[in-house]
């Protein structure tokens, strides 16, 4: 089954309650919430805390959106992978290093 959505980081400006208010406006059924400013890493209360306004609203967690990249030894995939959980998010957004599309 298809479920509409967004990706919160075309709102970074935004907080999370406020984002959820749009996509709710908007009649979409759910977001891709962002590791880069809504919900980052390692902060698994306020992973929590996202994913419980979300539901209440009567959302879906589509996915997590991180900003790992595979391949790079400088960061763990540990709290990007604790935080997805925390979440609940059914899948993970991973980067493909630093190579172009092409060449990943």
């Amino acid at each position: 089954m298809i479920h509409t959505g967004l990706v919160s980081v075309s709102f970074r400006s935004l907080k999370p309650k406020e984002i959820i208010d749009l996509v709710a406006k908007a009649d979409l059924d759910g977001i891709e919430w962002g590791g880069d400013i809504h919900v980052p890493p390692g902060n698994l209360t306020n992973a929590q805390q996202v994913r419980q306004i979300t539901v209440d609203a009567g959302l879906r967690i589509s996915s997590y959106g991180s900003y790992y990249r595979l391949g790079e030894t400088q960061s763990s995939f540990e709290p990007v992978l604790e935080t997805a959980l925390t979440l609940a998010a059914p899948t993970i957004r991973v980067w493909a290093g630093n190579e172009g599309s092409a060449q990943a």
